[in-house]
């Protein structure tokens, strides 16, 4: 009797990601993602990140565990992003951008996140604003300086404008776009540029406070009694060119008022 030969099932193939964390001579440690085992070394993970050293050298129970699942991760994004410390790291996709950027830094892997933000440094892939909110969201302040300088309209700065980013950033790059004075004191190499408050000296809080927000979309309501020349001298004193013209509007306003009720008085 013929019986059909029946091919026995090989071993399936391993992904590159699996490839990248096999077992070696240097791993010591097996990380476990989806039931799926990355094999890595305990001393360069620490080196590298604050929450695998604490994870490997505290007290943690992990720390004497053959295998540490990690939970709610992908595992290719995951893979990705300890590879990225390693020599053989896997190839970066810039449309991950985002996931790698939250994995690197939940898991303190500075040195991660510094390959991604050099990804989008130099990938067209992403457009400008998807840019800017990914360098917002994750606090990569040079990225974020280098890319509000490459506005090249007040069209473009205008949807800048609108994006979901922190108000802090917003309301820094907003003065930075108006004023060359904030520019520069944002943005040089001046101490003030990472000092989280930066003293103004020899000003009127109120005056300045309205010269600020008439570059704002809610800028402090002028009246005819404030010192609208204190106010001109503010304008060019911190390199406001734009609030300085709605100054000069309102004034030409007033002077039309003026004007027009020194008519009626003659006609009377």
């Amino acid at each position: 009797m013929h019986f059909p030969f029946k091919e026995m099932p090989g071993t399936p193939e391993l992904s590159i990601y699996e490839k990248t964390f096999a077992k070696s001579d240097e791993t010591d440690a097996i990380l476990v993602v989806n039931g799926k085992k990355l094999h890595v070394n305990k001393a360069l993970l620490s080196y590298h990140s604050e929450y695998f050293k604490a994870l490997f050298n505290s007290e943690f129970k992990e720390k004497s565990m053959e295998e540490i699942e990690i939970k709610d991760v992908k595992f290719e994004d995951f893979a990705t992003v300890l590879s990225l410390i390693q020599k053989n790291s896997i190839k970066l996709s810039v449309y991950r951008s985002n996931q790698l950027l939250e994995l690197a830094d939940r898991f303190m892997l500075p040195a991660a996140t510094s390959c991604v933000k050099f990804l989008l440094y130099e990938t067209s892939d992403l457009d400008l604003q998807e840019k800017i909110r990914l360098a917002d969201k994750y606090r990569l302040e040079d990225l974020l300086d280098s890319l509000i300088a490459s506005f090249s309209s007040h069209y473009e700065f205008d949807g800048y404008k609108s994006m979901e980013l922190t108000d802090e950033t917003k309301r820094k790059n907003l003065l930075s776009y108006h004023s060359d004075y904030f520019d520069v004191l944002f943005n040089s190499g001046f101490k003030e540029k990472s000092m989280d408050e930066i003293e103004i000296k020899d000003v009127d809080f109120e005056d300045f406070a309205i010269v600020l927000s008439l570059v704002h979309k809610n800028p402090i309501r002028l009246t005819e009694d404030r010192n609208l020349n204190n106010l001109l001298k503010l304008t060019d004193q911190f390199m406001l060119p734009a609030a300085k013209h709605y100054l000069e509007l309102f004034i030409s306003t007033i002077d039309d008022q003026l004007t027009a009720k020194f008519d009626e008085f003659k006609v009377a």
